[in-house]
């Protein structure tokens, strides 16, 4: 879909794309090479670099002491998170009680000590929860603010929950910014084309039929 979208922008222009061997790729052009932060750009452009630590919800701290290089490891909360859901939550409970005497099929006890079934991680019944793992996979800056059926696609890989699909699908429909800005798939309607307005009594004749009535004795639904 993503490149569905790149040809609906792109056909408005007269371009043309000509193929190019790797093997006569021996020097790469500017636009082909991905650019790699050097200790330059650590001390040149700070605040370029505090503004995308921003982003990711990263805090910098700078040391009064002279500087040193060091080593920024990043770890996921999200499943840490929901564990402690999980401990609080009465009907995973139960599940887990039901796992360690084998009457629960598909749910099992992983490593980290969270239940999941069929390898997904199930995410107690806490809004707050659910929400947090719907804005990281649709509105974060790498998410693209995906369609419902993408953006479940992915997310059933991971999570799983009762009414997970439904649920979903109803944040995407609530999402400003994917309204604005998802392809439409349909054929333009074109301009109204409004009805003529009779001159004389019975010019228009139209008949008007509402179905779905409750039935009569006849068995008659429709007026």
């Amino acid at each position: 879909m993503r490149q569905i979208r790149w040809l609906e922008f792109l056909k408005d222009y007269d371009t043309h794309f000509k193929y190019h061997p790797r093997k006569a790729n021996v020097v790469a052009d500017a636009l082909s090479r991905r650019p790699y932060p050097a200790l330059g750009c650590l001390l040149t452009l700070p605040n370029e670099l505090c503004e995308e630590f921003r982003k990711l919800e990263l805090n910098v701290a700078t040391p009064r002491a002279k500087p040193m290089l060091c080593t920024l490891e990043v770890q996921p909360t999200l499943i840490e998170e929901i564990r402690v859901a999980q401990d609080m939550n009465p009907q995973l409970e139960q599940i887990r009680e039901e796992i360690l005497v084998g009457k629960a099929p598909g749910f099992v006890i992983h490593a980290d000590g969270t239940i999941r079934f069929h390898n997904r991680v199930c995410v107690p019944i806490v809004e707050a929860l659910k929400k947090k793992i719907l804005k990281e996979g649709h509105n974060m800056p790498r998410s693209v603010h995906h369609g419902g059926n993408k953006l479940y696609k992915d997310l059933k890989q991971t999570f799983w929950w009762s009414n997970m699909k439904q649920e979903v699908a109803d944040y995407v429909a609530k999402c400003l910014t994917y309204q604005r800005v998802k392809i439409e798939h349909q054929r333009p309607a074109g301009l109204l084309q409004p009805l003529e307005v009779p001159e004389l009594k019975w010019d228009s004749v139209s008949i008007d039929f509402v179905v779905g009535l409750p039935l009569t004795q006849r068995k008659n639904n429709a007026i």
